[in-house]
């Protein structure tokens, strides 16, 4: 059975970014979250082809709300943080996708880089140079693009040999339970010597501890997301502290 488009009752969630050195809110992740899946799984649809299309609503219908939430902050305040809204691959390798995307940024009419694109779902990635022809796109209009779900570095490398992304997030799979004397200490120290040597910005995504934010921290990684610092918040809620993240 194909799940009923509901797009109207998606729930989206917010959560700060954190400066890991001065703690200072310096961003903002999206989350969905729908009342029906906002991952379907494949025996959901006939076919892949619909699985993408349900997959690219739920992007633009984040996309959207997160702008409108933009543009009511900017327009109390003159000021808003970034905004990061996850688009998936199977969304962005569609040339329809690609213009509605890019319009409706534009269509807010906010600051440069008031909203950025974080790639999700890499490890679905089949044709890396399709993706970086999209990405490319993107950058072309000036909008950011950061490369998110980084635990598989195969994809990040071949994907770096194509572009050079706004910056990458690193996910829990790949810092969780990191101390001083392991591999993934190793592997860690690598990946921001890289990025900092190309001007790559660095978040890492699902910080729940202070162990994993001074260990990062002292790494040279620039920005925490997770409950270390703030949980997710309703849009409402969100909205209402937003404010006191500008000052």
């Amino acid at each position: 059975m194909i799940l009923e488009d509901n797009f109207d009752n998606m729930g989206i969630y917010y959560q700060a970014q954190f400066d890991l050195v001065t703690n200072n809110v310096v961003g903002i992740k999206t989350f969905n979250k729908n009342n029906v899946k906002a991952t379907p799984n494949d025996v959901d649809f006939q076919d892949s082809t619909k699985k993408a299309e349900y997959i690219a609503k739920l992007d633009l219908s984040a996309l959207e709300k997160a702008g409108e939430l933009q543009k009511n902050i900017f327009k109390k305040s003159k000021k808003i943080l970034p905004v990061f809204v996850a688009i998936s691959v199977c969304t962005i390798i569609n040339p329809y996708n690609i213009y509605e995307i890019t319009s409706l940024i534009k269509s807010f009419n906010l600051p440069e880089n008031s909203i950025n694109l974080l790639l999700v779902n890499a490890e679905s990635i089949d044709n890396v140079n399709e993706v970086s022809k999209s990405l490319k796109h993107f950058m072309r209009h000036n909008i950011k693009m950061y490369l998110g779900d980084i635990a598989t570095m195969a994809v990040f490398v071949e994907l770096l040999n194509e572009i050079k992304p706004s910056g990458i997030v690193i996910s829990k799979t790949l810092f969780g339970d990191v101390t001083l004397d392991s591999r993934k200490y190793c592997i860690l120290k690598e990946i921001v010597l890289i990025c900092t040597k190309f001007g790559i910005d660095t978040v890492c995504d699902g910080v729940d501890n202070a162990m994993e934010a001074k260990i990062l921290k002292d790494l040279g990684y620039k920005k925490g997301i997770g409950d270390f610092y703030m949980p997710l918040m309703s849009d409402n809620l969100f909205e209402r502290n937003y404010i006191t993240f500008l000052w």
